[in-house]
C-alpha cells in the first residue's frame, strides 16, 4: 500500500469513527500550511483526547529508545516512508518480511539494515523487529500509522517554519529604546541564548518520549508525560490564552496600518480606528468557517520573504527620512518627557524599571515559538534532526533583531514606535510596509485563530462536554458559533488596550515567557530527577507493570534523583547536582522574570491610559 493510499484509507477511517466510536476515541487536525508533505492532504488525526493516565514514565521512555534505534535502521518513523515504501498494517510488517540490504539501502535516502549491523537492544529487546502497535486495537493502529505517514518534514523545512513563525523585528527597536545599547544588545543576546538552550531542552525531552505508539503531539503531551494530566490542563489553558491574546494583537496592527494608510491619503480621508479592528475580526471570522487552510500554504510560506522585505524598506526609510515625529506624538502625548528634541540615544537609559521590564517583555515575545516545537517534531522525518533547523533559525533571528533594532534606534531614539514601520516618516513607503503586514498579518491571524479554535474545541467541547467530532454536521455548527465568540474576544482584547507594545508585553509576560524558557527549564529538571531516580529499578518489560525498588516517599529515591545520573559534556564529566541546580536556578528565574513583567505590562498600560493623548478604549483616535 503506497502512501496515497495510507492518506486515503485513513479519511475513511476517520469519518467511520466520527459515527461508530466513542467520543474518547475522536480526533481532528490542525491544518497548519507548510507542515506535512507538500502536495499531500493532511491527514485528520493529528489532535487526540487525552491520553489514558495509567501509562508509567518508564513506559513512554522504554517505546521512545525502541523508536530511535528503529529509525537509525529504518528511516524516519521507524520504517521508510518513501513513495514507493509498503505500509502493512502491522507497525513493522515490511521489516519482519524483508530486511533491507545494501542495494536497498541505495535506493532509500536513509539506508538501511546492512548484513553484519548488530542489531540494537532496549531493555533485553531487540529494537529492529519489535512491533510497537502490538496489542493496540485496529483503529488504534490505522491512526498511528495515518500519523507516521506524515511525518515528512525534513530539518530545512523546519528552519523555514521556525523562522516564518517567530521572525517578526518590528518591536526590537521599541525594545531596544526602553533599554540603550549596552542592555539591549546584551539582552537580545542572553534571551536568544536562552531561546536555543530551551529548544533543545524540548528537543531532548521529545526524544526521550516520543515514539510511534504513544507520540508526542503537542506541548501538553511533554507536561503530562512528565508531571501530569493536570499540567496538560494548564498548558492548554495557557496556550489558548496566548493564542486568542494573539489574535487580539494581529487585529490591532492590522487595524493600525489600515487606519494610518487611510489617514495619510490624499484628501481628508477618515476611518475610526475600532472601526479598522472591527474589520479585521471580521475578516478572521469569515476565514475561521473554513475549518483546514491547505490553500492558505503557499501564502503563509512567502511571510519570511514579505518580513524580510518590510525591514529592508523601512530601515532605507527611516535611514533617509528620520523620525515621524508626529506619530510619536500620537503614541506618548505632547507631554512625552523627550518630545520635540533631536534624537536621542543612548548606551544605558534612565527610564523607570516598569518601562525597561515592558522593554524586555516585548523581547520575550520576539523568541516566543517554543510552542509549537514538539508539534514541528512531531511531523519530521527525522526528529534526531531538529536541533539543525532549530539553531540556524535562531541564529538567524538573532541576527535580523540585533540589526534592525541597533539601525532603527540609532536613527529614531526617543521617537521609537511599538511596531517600527509605522514610524516611518514618509507616507508611501509608509504604505508599503503597512500594506505587506496586513497581509501577513492577516495571514497569521487566521491561523492562530484556527489554532486556538481547535484547542478549544478538542479540550472543552469533546473532552469535557462530550461533544461530536469536527468533521460531522454537528460538530460544524458548533465551530462557527464557537468561532464568532473567539474572534468577538479577539476583538474586545485588541480595542480595549490599543497599545501595541504594552499588549505584546503583557502576552509575552503572561505566556510566551513560561512556554519558551520556564516551562522547558522545569520540565527537563523534574524529567532528570525522575530519570536518574530509575537506577536500580528493574528494566521495564512490555505487558508488565513498572517495578520500583522504593518510592518518592522514602529519602533513597529522591537521592538517586537529585545525586544520581551520569552528564558528560564534550568529555567532560559534570555532577548531577550541578545540573539540576542550574536547571532549578532558570527555573526560578524565569517565573520571577514572569511576574515582574505582569507588574511592569500592567504599570505600562496604566500609564499608557492615563496619558491625555493615548488612544482611548473603544475610541475612534488611532493610536499613531
Amino acid at each position: 500500500m503506497g502512501v496515497k493510499e495510507v492518506f486515503e484509507r485513513a479519511k475513511s477511517v476517520e469519518i467511520e469513527r466520527s459515527h461508530h466510536t466513542s467520543n474518547k476515541e475522536e480526533t481532528h487536525q490542525s491544518d497548519l500550511p507548510g507542515q506535512g508533505a507538500p502536495g499531500l492532504a493532511p491527514v485528520p488525526a493529528l489532535y487526540e483526547a487525552p491520553p489514558r493516565s495509567d501509562i508509567t514514565l518508564e513506559e513512554y521512555m522504554f517505546y521512545a529508545q525502541v523508536q530511535r534505534e528503529q529509525e537509525k535502521l529504518y528511516g524516519a518513523a521507524g520504517v521508510a516512508v518513501e513513495a514507493n515504501a509498503p505500509h502493512g498494517s502491522g507497525y513493522l510488517t515490511d521489516a519482519k518480511e524483508k530486511k533491507p540490504s545494501s542495494e536497498d539501502a541505495s535506493q532509500h535516502s536513509q539506508g538501511g539494515v546492512q548484513a553484519g549491523v548488530a542489531k540494537p537492544q532496549v531493555n533485553n529487546t531487540d529494537a529492529s523487529t519489535f512491533d510497537q502497535l502490538d496489542g493496540l486495537s485496529d483503529t488504534e493502529k490505522e491512526s498511528r500509522n495515518a500519523h507516521r505517514a506524515i511525518k515528512t518534514a525534513t530539518w530545512v523545512a523546519i528552519f523555514y517554519l521556525i523562522t516564518t513563525d517567530i521572525l517578526g523585528p518590528y518591536g526590537a527597536p521599541y525594545a531596544m529604546s526602553q533599554n540603550g545599547y549596552v542592555t539591549g544588545n546584551v539582552m537580545y543576546i542572553v534571551m536568544g541564548f536562552c531561546a536555543w538552550w530551551c529548544g533543545i531542552l524540548l528537543w531532548k525531552l521529545f526524544m526521550q518520549l516520543d515514539s510511534a505508539r504513544y507520540p508526542v503531539k503537542t506541548y501538553g503531551d511533554l507536561g503530562e508525560r512528565v508531571v501530569g494530566s493536570w499540567m496538560r490542563w494548564l498548558f492548554n489553558a495557557l496556550q489558548t490564552l496566548q493564542l486568542i491574546i494573539n489574535v487580539g494583537l494581529l487585529c490591532l496592527t492590522n487595524g493600525q496600518a489600515l487606519s494610518q494608510v487611510i489617514s495619510g491619503a490624499p484628501g481628508n480621508a477618515n476611518l475610526c480606528f475600532s472601526v479598522c479592528v472591527v474589520i479585521f475580526s471580521l475578516i478572521g471570522m469569515a476565514f475561521a468557517q473554513v475549518q483546514t487552510f491547505r490553500g492558505l500554504g503557499f501564502a503563509a510560506s512567502t511571510a519570511v520573504y514579505q518580513n524580510i522585505a518590510i525591514v529592508i524598506i523601512s530601515m532605507a526609510a527611516i535611514i533617509k527620512y528620520g523620525p515621524y515625529i508626529a506619530g510619536a506624538q500620537a503614541s506618548y502625548g505632547n507631554d512625552y518627557p523627550y518630545n520635540n528634541q533631536p534624537v536621542m540615544t543612548s548606551a544605558f537609559v534612565s527610564y523607570d524599571i516598569t518601562q525597561k521590564v515592558n522593554g524586555l517583555m516585548n523581547m520575550v515575545f520576539a523568541y516566543g515559538g517554543a510552542m509549537i516545537f514538539p508539534e514541528l517534531m512531531a511531523e519530521m522525518r527525522r526528529p534526531m534532526d531538529f536541533w539543525k533547523g532549530m539553531i540556524g533559525a535562531q541564529a538567524l533571528i538573532c541576527t535580523v533583531y540585533l540589526v534592525y533594532a541597533n539601525v532603527v534606534y540609532a536613527y529614531q531614539g526617543q521617537y521609537v514606535l511599538g511596531q517600527s514601520y509605522n514610524g516611518i516618516a514618509k507616507y508611501s513607503f509608509q504604505t508599503v510596509c503597512n500594506m505587506l503586514a496586513i497581509l501577513s498579518g492577516t495571514i497569521a491571524a487566521a491561523l492562530y485563530g484556527n489554532v486556538g479554535l481547535k484547542v478549544v474545541y478538542v479540550n472543552t467541547v469533546q473532552a469535557v462536554f462530550k461533544g461530536p467530532a469536527l468533521n460531522t454536521p454537528r460538530g460544524r455548527v458548533i465551530w462557527a458559533s464557537i468561532s464568532v465568540v473567539y474572534w468577538a474576544l479577539a476583538f474586545v482584547i485588541a480595542s480595549s488596550i490599543p497599545q501595541v507594545q504594552t499588549i505584546s508585553g503583557l502576552i509575552a509576560a503572561i505566556a510566551i515567557m513560561n512556554f519558551s524558557y520556564s516551562f522547558p527549564f522545569m520540565l527537563a529538571l523534574i524529567f532528570y530527577i525522575k530519570r536518574d531516580a530509575m537506577q536500580g529499578d528493574v528494566a521495564y518489560a512490555p505487558g508488565y507493570p513498572a517495578l520500583r525498588q522504593d518510592t518518592w516517599r522514602q529519602w533513597s529515591r529522591w537521592q538517586r534523583g537529585l545525586f544520581g545520573g551520569h552528564y558528560e559534556i564534550g568529555g567532560i564529566v559534570i555532577p548531577s547536582i550541578l545540573i539540576k541546580v542550574v536547571l532549578l536556578f532558570m527555573t526560578l528565574g524565569s517565573y520571577t522574570l514572569s511576574g515582574l513583567g505582569m507588574y511592569g505590562s500592567g504599570e505600562s498600560i496604566k500609564e499608557v491610559f492615563d496619558s491625555t493623548a493615548a488612544a482611548t478604549s473603544f475610541g475612534c483616535a488611532a493610536p499613531v
